[in-house]
């Protein structure tokens, strides 16, 4: 994989920053490294789970700026990433097949899937909220290195949903837990959403050290690699006893299947009527390889999903 090198900034001071870094996926991880567990066993015990939801927001964009806060040698500049050539009926199809794999590996292992129709039934369903996918959203980020210089940035998605069925409100935090609830003991199952977040690109930061007129300045670069790995992936589940609970990805512990996506890279001044002082970096992908690494990848991590599920069900 070939690597985009970004100057980002340069500051006059000394500061630490830890990068999570994405580990090459092997299959005999243990699950509990990938994920953390909440009230999973009185959950995982239902023989009967339905799953309203499939959710999967892939990232398509990201940029970066940074700006100096203080001290000599002021300077602001931008890094921008474009994923390119991804058909949205691919993201469609993916999303359809996490699904219909979720629920085979699911049904393997002894449970019994409550059919989509049965929970749309149910008079509460009207109650719960949704919103129509394919839906685009941005992740703002931001942060200090210290008091001298800021890091900004946004991640730029869009979600598809299996078989375009509703987004629901997350039932955790919000009031449809109750509603949801009521449908679960109707339907005597654990109503399941599963929703995933998948990136195109990773970061690395790394500086270097150079002495100018008694003065240290430190150059910030960062590193760009195209690569498709999972940063977030939740299973949040509602018992017929009004019961919470799933599983959620360990924080900064990332896993990918290295699979080649990218045909090409080109750099531009503009992309799509959108211009910048800096230039767009648009990752060229190859729609099929592109297919490929995002289901080799989710299918990673549903198989350790279903590792954690069976152990908290026997």
């Amino acid at each position: 994989m070939k690597t985009i090198y970004t100057s980002i900034f340069i500051l006059s001071a000394f500061f630490s920053f830890t990068q999570p870094k994405v580990k090459d996926f092997k299959p005999d991880i243990e699950a509990k490294k990938m994920f953390n567990t909440f009230k999973l066993k009185r959950l995982a015990s239902n023989k009967n789970i339905c799953i309203p939801e499939v959710s999967i927001t892939f990232i398509t964009r990201s940029n970066w700026s940074s700006t100096k806060s203080k001290g000599p040698n002021e300077a602001t500049s931008k890094a921008y990433f474009v994923l390119n050539g991804i058909k949205k009926e691919t993201y469609q199809s993916i999303a359809n097949e996490a699904h219909d794999y979720f629920v085979k590996k699911l049904q393997s292992v002894g449970y019994n899937i409550i059919p989509y129709e049965q929970f749309t039934s149910h008079k509460k369903f009207e109650d719960l909220g949704e919103e129509i996918h394919p839906k685009e959203k941005e992740f703002k980020l931001s942060g200090f290195l210290d008091v001298i210089a800021k890091i900004t940035g946004a991640t730029h998605g869009i979600t598809f949903t299996a078989f375009n069925r509703p987004n629901f409100k997350d039932p955790i935090g919000t009031g449809n837990y109750m509603k949801e609830g009521k449908i679960a003991k109707s339907l005597d199952a654990a109503v399941a959403h599963l929703e995933i977040t998948l990136e195109f690109m990773t970061y690395t930061v790394g500086k270097s050290r150079e002495y100018l007129f008694n003065q240290t300045n430190y150059s910030v670069s960062l590193e760009s690699t195209p690569q498709l790995f999972i940063s977030n992936i939740s299973l949040n589940m509602v018992g017929p006893d009004m019961y919470l609970g799933g599983i959620n990805m360990e924080v900064d512990n990332y896993y990918a299947v290295p699979k080649d996506y990218v045909n090409n890279f080109t750099m531009t001044d503009k992309y799509e009527g959108e211009g910048y002082s800096a230039g767009f970096y648009v990752i060229n992908a190859d729609d099929s390889k592109y297919k490929e690494a995002a289901l080799a990848n989710i299918k990673a991590y549903i198989d350790k999903m279903i590792e954690l599920i069976v152990e908290h069900k026997n």
